[in-house]
């Protein structure tokens, strides 16, 4: 039973961060890290937006998926790091300028993942109950606020080095489009804006009868510029459901 508890998957991770430094050591970070590299760029995302597409649909279990693999990767890279600067103090002395640039590293490494974690603790601590005149800004609590400043200053340092690739540039924007537009999708039981209905009731029209109508004269503008809605409905039927609601 102690291995279905949060402790021992955050020591667990830990661990397993230690003993890739070790592994490092004995042959290079490029060797050590080439398995761990391909699931940073491919599988850990994949993971990550089918949990948070989950979330929207409105199943609470996928948040707290997508918060445990976010841990996961924070404390392995943290372990990582710690093991990384123990066999460093072994083999001998460690100049600031290598610890400052290593740590410079690290931090742009994890500032992503770390952002990601605060965004997620922070969505259940939302209380709409008292939400009010000026909607969920003042309802936000300090751990989205820090994953905000995070995320956006990990890509500023970014830009200055100019040194990142694109991909990574790009993924700071998805996930700050993310952070401002999923979180009223992930913690509100139903939509809660009139236009956001009138598009789901287009989207719907479009899904029963497989084109435009250009004699509707109500919101005909909707038949004239259908690209959007059209996307919609295929969303819609890839993802198996009925309404677009």
């Amino acid at each position: 039973m102690s291995r279905g508890t949060w402790s021992y998957y955050r020591s667990r991770c830990f661990a397993e961060g230690m003993s890739k430094a070790a592994v490092c050591r004995l042959t290079s970070s490029k060797r050590g890290l080439e398995t761990e590299r391909k699931y940073l760029k491919s599988a850990i995302p994949r993971g990550f937006g089918r949990y948070l597409g989950h979330a929207v649909q409105g199943r609470p279990s996928a948040i707290i998926a997508a918060m445990a693999l976010t841990i996961g990767v924070v404390m392995t890279g943290l372990g990582y790091t710690v093991g990384h600067a123990r066999l460093s103090r072994m083999t001998g002395p460690v100049r600031p300028a290598d610890v400052v640039r290593r740590l410079g590293r690290i931090a742009g490494i994890m500032a992503l993942p770390v952002a990601i974690a605060l965004w997620l603790v922070s969505l259940p601590r939302i209380r709409l109950d008292l939400i009010g005149a000026y909607g969920l800004v003042p309802l936000l609590p300090l751990t989205f606020w820090a994953a905000m400043a995070v995320l956006l200053v990990s890509y500023a340092a970014k830009v200055r080095r100019g040194t990142a690739r694109a991909w990574l540039l790009g993924a700071h924007l998805i996930v700050l489009i993310t952070f401002l537009h999923a979180a009223p999708c992930a913690i509100y039981g139903t939509l809660r804006y009139s236009w956001a209905w009138k598009h789901v009731g287009v989207t719907d029209f479009f899904l029963r009868h497989n084109g435009i109508d250009a004699s509707i004269r109500e919101l005909g503008v909707y038949q004239r510029w259908p690209g959007f809605f059209t996307l919609h409905a295929m969303l819609v039927k890839a993802a198996g459901l009925q309404t677009a609601g």
